[in-house]
């Protein structure tokens, strides 16, 4: 099966962290280091994955956002 880039959609896993100083924007591309857990979040509005962050760093933006075929 083909699909198009128009048909994606962009699923986010919540993340906590307790250094707030970060600071993210929309689009930003980050590399982080943390561990998941299994645990409720609204944002399922049930349990699924949560991940700890320990470390986060500013990533460069790749060549190609979208993997093709």
């Amino acid at each position: 099966m083909n699909c198009c880039e128009e048909d994606i959609t962009y699923v986010g896993i919540p993340c906590k962290r307790e250094d707030d100083s970060f600071e993210l924007k929309m689009r930003d591309w980050v590399t982080i280091v943390g561990k998941i857990s299994i645990e409720y979040h609204k944002a399922y509005g049930e349990k699924g994955p949560v991940i700890y962050v320990s470390n986060i760093v500013y990533a460069e933006k790749p060549e190609q956002e979208v993997v093709s075929p």
